[in-house]
C-alpha cells in the first residue's frame, strides 16, 4: 500500500507542476483550450489525491481493527507495542490540498467559461 500511496503523490506532483506551467501559459496567451487544460489537470490532481486519501484511510482503518500483531502466535509484546500508527499532520495536509485543489479546479473551469463568453461576444 505504501508504494501505491507514493505513486499517487509522485503523479500528483507531476500534474501540479504541469498545471502550473499551463496556467502560466494560459495567463499570457489567453487561449481557451490552454485554460481548459489547466482545469482538467487540476481535476486529475484531485482524483489522485482522493486515491491517496483512500489508501491512507484504509491503512489506518485496517491497523485499528487488527487486534493481533500480524497474527503472530508467539509473544512479541515489545514489537507489537512499538508498532503504533498515528494520524499526524500529513493527513490533514492532504485533506487541505484536496479541498484547495478542488476549489482551484472549479475556478479554472469558471475562467474557461468566462473566456468562451468573452470570445463569442468579441471582447478579446
Amino acid at each position: 500500500m505504501h508504494n501505491a500511496a507514493v505513486c499517487c503523490i509522485i503523479v500528483s506532483y507531476f500534474l501540479l507542476f504541469t498545471s502550473w506551467a499551463t496556467g502560466i501559459a494560459a495567463a499570457f496567451t489567453k487561449q481557451v483550450p490552454i485554460t481548459l487544460a489547466t482545469g482538467v489537470l487540476k481535476l486529475c490532481i484531485c482524483v489522485f489525491l482522493v486515491f491517496l486519501l483512500g489508501i491512507v484511510h484504509r491503512k489506518m482503518y485496517s491497523e485499528e481493527k487488527q487486534h493481533e500483531c500480524y497474527d503472530l502466535r508467539i509473544d512479541m509484546t515489545i514489537v507489537c507495542s512499538a508498532r503504533k500508527l498515528t494520524y499526524g499532520y500529513s493527513l490533514g495536509l492532504v485533506w487541505l490540498a484536496t479541498i484547495s485543489t478542488t476549489l482551484s479546479c472549479v475556478c479554472w473551469f469558471q475562467i474557461t467559461k468566462m473566456q468562451k463568453l468573452l470570445f463569442t461576444n468579441g471582447y478579446y
